[in-house]
């Protein structure tokens, strides 16, 4: 069935809130078997609203769907089970859209869903509170996302929690660079998701991967892992944060696929972490493995970091990162490429193939042992590798500012085992001269 929010009697009205029209229709449309609940352009403010089984909602090229002003328009904190509060990170669990334990649902058509972040903003006090994730997905099956424009979100754009079936296509994501947080895409304990040509510029991570189950879930069902994600064909900028982060929770991430990826104007390019600074001896991190990343543009201050834990090398246990791949990377970095593991923690099977790489880091080589997510102090060589197992480097191309900078710097463990491929010849147990300096 069609049903038109005229006939509710919404009109596009910048001040006037209309929450209570919004969800009349979308219900109506629910109780008479599902259909597609349409608006017309202009702009509609409304606090939180929930999609409901078998419905849609259509969103046109120049209609808007803005958050309220007001935080007493919004869900209470404890309106659902799985909802989840971060005081340190100032949201109570307010949403704009909700899509919980439903079916079928969509929202499409090339409008724009504004979370009025402006008007929240970020304040670092103790009273400050603001909406949390604007478009929120929970616990929900055959979900799809398709032709919008996410604005202004005051935290993350977009989560995908605990569900199954979900496609993403075709976002445009826009955040204001000084709301902290204000990720993309977070996708948390699912499975079998896409997400396909996206434009993400925000200030926090542009994509994430992650597993918060066990004790760190608010998931009815809590043993459910992030499987089967696909991510392609998309554009990604974050001058904050990580253009991919992979890693945060307790769980497993495995069987994804990154591929034809440009990154811009970045901080990092791919974070991959098993151990976060939350985690415990208890409930240690996520196990990551089966990644593969292929044809990536990366121009960024660090372009991958893979790490047992985030804080850099130290004696805590962490799960495993093995079989993780990266081919066809096109690299210009002011920092190198991080592998590293605590030691008695396995980093293993990790493949560079097929990389071309500028490095405009300092000449001077930092003679330490680890790095950590948030610190850019390393080593002017292309790679630093540490306690890692079974790393292939293979068709690696290197152009550095400094003729003296070797490729290789790191604290190798006598048990790690580098594999340099094409690479001519080893000097030292530690540096490997560069073969190619570019034209």
């Amino acid at each position: 069935m069609d049903i038109f929010v005229k006939d509710f009697g919404l009109v596009s009205d910048a001040e006037k809130v209309q929450t209570a029209a919004i969800q009349l229709a979308i219900d109506e449309c629910a109780a008479t078997g599902g259909g597609t609940v349409h608006f017309e352009s202009g702009l509609y403010r409304t606090g939180t609203i929930y999609l409901r089984s078998n419905t849609s909602l259509h969103l046109p090229h120049m209609c808007t769907l803005k958050g309220s002003d007001d935080l007493a328009d919004y869900n209470a904190s404890d309106a659902w089970e799985q909802n989840m509060i971060v005081p340190s990170e100032k949201i109570y669990g307010q949403h704009l859209i909700v899509i919980l334990e439903v079916d079928n649902c969509s929202i499409w058509g090339g409008g724009t869903i504004d979370g009025n972040g402006r008007h929240f903003g970020f304040e670092n006090r103790e009273d400050f509170v603001r909406p949390a994730q604007m478009v929120y997905l929970c616990e929900s099956s055959n979900i799809r996302l398709t032709d919008l424009n996410l604005v202004n979100s005051t935290y993350w754009s977009c989560f995908v929690h605990g569900c199954e079936n979900v496609t993403i296509h075709g976002l445009r994501i826009r955040n204001n660079p000084d709301i902290q947080n204000s990720d993309g895409i977070d996708i948390d304990t699912s499975r079998r998701v896409t997400v396909s040509d996206c434009i993400i510029q925000t200030q926090d991570d542009c994509i994430t991967f992650r597993c918060d189950n066990g004790v760190f879930s608010h998931l009815k069902d809590t043993t459910k892992i992030l499987e089967d994600v696909t991510v392609t064909n998309c554009h990604l900028s974050t001058k904050g944060c990580n253009a991919m982060r992979i890693g945060v929770g307790n769980g497993a991430i495995r069987n994804c696929q990154v591929s034809n990826i440009v990154i811009r104007d970045s901080a990092k390019g791919v974070c991959l972490e098993s151990r976060y600074v939350f985690n415990s001896d208890e409930q240690p991190g996520v196990l990551i493995e089966n990644i593969s990343f292929q044809n990536i543009f990366m121009e960024c201050k660090l372009p991958v970091y893979l790490a047992s834990y985030c804080e850099g090398i130290n004696a805590l246990y962490a799960p495993p990162i093995r079989n993780i791949r990266f081919s066809g990377l096109t690299v210009e970095s002011e920092h190198n490429i991080v592998v590293q593991a605590n030691p008695n923690c396995v980093v293993e099977n990790i493949v560079f193939r097929d990389v071309i790489m500028k490095l405009q880091g300092s000449p001077d080589c930092v003679d330490r042992y680890g790095y950590g997510e948030w610190d850019y102090v390393t080593s002017p060589a292309a790679f630093y590798i540490a306690n890692a197992e079974g790393v292939l480097l293979d068709g690696i191309r290197v152009k550095v500012e400094n003729e003296a900078s070797p490729i290789i710097y790191g604290a190798i463990s006598d048990s790690a085992q580098v594999d340099f491929g094409t690479f001519a010849a080893i000097k030292g147990a530690e540096r490997l001269a560069c073969i190619e300096r570019g034209r």
